[in-house]
């Protein structure tokens, strides 16, 4: 069900004028070829389950895709491919494509970072691909950063693709080949929350916690074009933003139609975040801790995406006695703490699907569970 987008370069070398057997004669490292087509095949991670049924969430479509061929640390060409030069396959699943054109690469190992489906309102997609058109260094190319527009995607046939592989290109004229994996993935992350509306304390008594509004602090507004965890540019140079408190949930219901949950999701852009300080593996509670003089977090990074969900909260005494009532709110700093993460992970990467289940413990406390699922697999919750 989970699905990754893959470009399996399939290359076919073009037969060349006598003219051009100048420029594409040598098979040594290094020597420049012309390629003319590409077959991949096209999925996608943001499967129907991770999107709450939305419509768009069926087959995703591939309308444009731009090539950035590095090789030896330096740009050799750049391709524009629009959407009439991508054909279905004739071979293979619904997910197989193929791409003509021509495509100059060098003999050797090359690079190939891509862009997909680039006209996106969800930012200045054309001035980002002039910028990146004019970039020469491989090295600065991976540090590039997009700006993006202070709004969170409402669907995913609003946010683009990336990606990148590593290609081999050996021969020359009807010898050419080329072999490798282009892996895409959208720069944002699917986030959902549960939070069970009923619980009962240590002293067994029965709370009701009845969420109305969430809140999104410090949303990053500056992602790096191309996903590389080791390149985190530093705080200073990406912007964030909070949003306004949204108020859409939905009921979830048992098997006899009663409401046992409200639940919301969202999409947020990556934000890869440095650990600050270590945490206990069990202590879920100094994830959002505030130091009691300054009021700034003791362990989350300053600027973390974290969530305040606000509601009506009531308590009862096992006599059903009312013993408190009023309004609340509780504070989730996004990341992947479940088994597989750690509690000092504050980071929200793109193209995963985080799921928290949040029970009511107290008026001031609250046990979250995190699950965070990529397409590279599954990984099991933990408290």
């Amino acid at each position: 069900m989970k699905k990754v987008i893959y470009i399996y370069l399939a290359l076919l070398l073009v037969c060349f004028s006598a003219c051009q057997e100048d420029d594409y004669f040598s098979s040594a490292s290094g020597e420049k070829v012309l390629l003319s087509s590409l077959s991949f095949r096209l999925s996608d991670v943001m499967s129907k389950k991770m999107v709450l049924s939305r419509a768009d969430a069926d087959k995703p479509i591939l309308t444009n895709l731009t090539l950035f061929i590095f090789s030896e640390g330096y740009k050799v060409s750049v391709v524009d491919i629009p959407q009439e030069q991508i054909k279905a396959s004739t071979q293979g699943n619904d997910y197989d494509y193929e791409v003509t054109g021509a495509f100059e690469a060098n003999t050797g190992e090359n690079t190939v970072y891509a862009l997909g489906n680039t006209s996106s309102a969800y930012y200045n997609s054309q001035t980002l691909l002039d910028e990146l058109k004019k970039i020469e260094s491989e090295d600065d190319f991976k540090k590039k950063l997009f700006a993006i527009n202070q709004s969170l995607p409402v669907s995913i046939s609003s946010i683009f693709l990336t990606g990148e592989g590593t290609i081999q290109v050996s021969g020359t004229g009807a010898d050419a080949q080329a072999t490798g994996t282009i892996l895409l993935k959208r720069p944002i992350a699917s986030i959902e929350f549960t939070v069970n509306t009923t619980a009962t304390t240590i002293s067994n008594n029965s709370i009701e916690f009845i969420p109305q509004t969430y809140k999104i602090y410090n949303v990053c507004q500056n992602a790096l074009v191309i996903s590389d965890n080791d390149i985190v540019p530093v705080v200073d140079e990406r912007q964030y933003y909070d949003t306004q408190e949204f108020t859409t949930w939905a009921n979830k219901y048992d098997n006899d139609n009663n409401v046992i949950a409200k639940t919301c999701q969202f999409y947020l852009p990556e934000n890869i975040q440095s650990k600050i300080n270590d945490i206990g593996e069990k202590e879920y509670s100094k994830r959002d801790e505030r130091d009691p003089d300054t009021h700034e977090w003791k362990f989350a990074p300053e600027k973390s995406t974290y969530v305040v969900i606000s509601g009506t909260y009531s308590e009862k005494d096992q006599n059903g006695t009312l013993v408190n009532q009023g309004t609340t709110s509780y504070t989730i700093h996004l990341g992947d703490f479940s088994n597989m993460g750690s509690m000092d992970n504050f980071s929200v990467e793109r193209n995963a699907r985080y799921q928290y289940n949040i029970t009511v413990q107290g008026v001031t406390s609250i046990i979250t569970e995190a699950k965070k699922e990529t397409g590279d697999g599954d990984q099991p919750g933990a408290e």
